[in-house]
């Protein structure tokens, strides 16, 4: 991140981090962390930039440790962790971000930064942030049921971690083999049953060419299989069947920033690799001003990443989906859900959550 008048050293607004604010796990190198944060997930003391004696505090690497060593501390009563990520399959990981805040009693969203993340300690977060908490990710939770049966050709698909665990089985190698010899045999790219039926701008999540869906799908379903294999009743994965209690566990929710910015009228299109910077600009000004008027929830201090989601369209996209994962955690039932009909695929092969376009306003 580079330009603007950001206070860097100060601890009101820190830009590149030694550590990864919103998780304080990992080295960051981009990112924002507003204020202090709450604490409601382990996090370590950021350093910005440290002067005389202070600069010789370095790992033999040259690493800058933190002043504080990692904590635990209990969240405030009647607030709920979000997280929204931009989850990345690409092979130098390093376009993964998170946003991270926590919704008040009053239903507004507080931000406490946007940062890059690896995709390990995307699973480190999960872990470390208190219930009630609410991630709304950005990549498809399963795949086609018809990509599901070719790759376990035995009884017993009934739900998304069955799907899980076959591909848990397979390297990335292996996964585009048997993606590649799918297509090859029936020659298409299916969509999801839900994605067909309401969201046409999605791809398969067998697209493998501009952009190259595959990678990004498979991660993303290892991640979900090694946070069920270490807590399986902590997590709640609609449209499947909750085994806690809502205050008790952390909802992770399938998204698509551009469905979301759909869904309340916005630019969801043409924004990521706009012709010049110019149009990045008045684009991505244009997404953040709906966003902060047409959510339907109060953002107070999103103009604090403003400059960031500018600059970067993945840290945007993070942004978005913690929007989405706020309006999920005040009220649920204004998403489009699957129907009777719909609900055994989806329970398959995922569903993307967005609000519907008339309760986004």
């Amino acid at each position: 991140m580079s330009g603007g008048n950001r206070n860097i050293g100060t601890r009101n607004s820190l830009r590149r981090p030694a550590y990864c604010p919103a998780s304080g796990f990992g080295i960051c190198d981009k990112g924002v962390v507003i204020g202090r944060p709450s604490v409601r997930y382990r996090v370590i003391e950021i350093i910005p930039e440290l002067e005389g004696n202070d600069a010789k505090r370095k790992s033999p690497s040259g690493t800058m440790r933190p002043l504080n060593t990692p904590t635990l501390s209990l969240p405030e009563a009647r607030m709920t962790t979000i997280i929204g990520i931009d989850f990345s399959g690409a092979k130098h990981d390093r376009d993964t971000w998170v946003a991270s805040g926590r919704l008040t009693s009053d239903g507004a969203l507080i931000f406490e930064g946007a940062n890059m993340i690896r995709r390990k300690d995307v699973v480190n977060l999960l872990i470390a942030a208190y219930p009630p908490t609410v991630s709304a990710i950005d990549f498809p939770f399963s795949v086609p049921q018809e990509f599901a049966e070719f790759l376990n050709t035995g009884d017993g698909l009934k739900a998304m971690p069955d799907v899980w665990r076959t591909i848990d089985g397979m390297s990335l190698d292996d996964f585009y083999a048997a993606r590649d010899a799918f297509v090859s045999h029936f020659g298409i790219e299916p969509k999801r049953a839900g994605d067909r039926a309401h969201f046409t701008e999605s791809f398969s999540p067998l697209h493998k060419v501009n952009p190259n869906m595959v990678p990004m799908t498979y991660w993303g379903i290892r991640m979900l299989r090694e946070l069920f294999s270490k807590e399986p009743s902590r997590w709640i994965v609609p449209p499947m069947e909750a085994s806690g209690g809502q205050a008790e566990v952390v909802t992770l929710l399938e998204t698509m920033p551009g469905a979301f910015l759909r869904a309340i009228g916005a630019i969801y299109k043409g924004y990521k690799k706009p012709k010049s910077a110019l149009l990045r600009d008045e684009r991505r000004n244009a997404i953040l001003d709906d966003i902060q008027h047409n959510s339907g929830i109060a953002l107070p201090n999103l103009s604090d990443l403003r400059e960031v989601c500018i600059e970067n369209d993945n840290c945007l996209d993070a942004v978005v989906a913690a929007v989405v994962a706020a309006r999920w955690a005040q009220d649920a039932a204004k998403f489009r859900q699957p129907n009777a009909a719909e609900l055994p695929a989806a329970r398959l092969e995922g569903w993307i959550y967005v609000p519907k376009p008339q309760s986004a306003e």
